[in-house]
């Protein structure tokens, strides 16, 4: 749990949770929906430059987000 301003909340779990609810793509940064996806976004620094430059790199090859699988 991690407290936001007199908020606590938990992290994003990729195994238990669905992407599209807590978090969306605006570009090649990350933005909360919920209070959820702000927190991971900012206690993980998702959007630091690095990330995105990385992003926007993994775009541009159609990399990111990833393909799904066929099938």
């Amino acid at each position: 749990m991690v407290c936001v301003g007199a908020q606590f909340s938990r992290l994003f779990n990729p195994r238990t949770d669905r992407w599209d609810e807590h978090l969306k793509l605006d570009g090649a940064r990350l933005v909360g929906r919920t209070i959820i996806g702000e927190v991971t976004i900012k206690l993980l620094r998702l959007n630091d430059e690095d990330r995105i430059m990385e992003r926007m790199l993994l775009q541009r090859l159609g990399e990111y987000p990833a393909p799904t699988p066929a099938g």
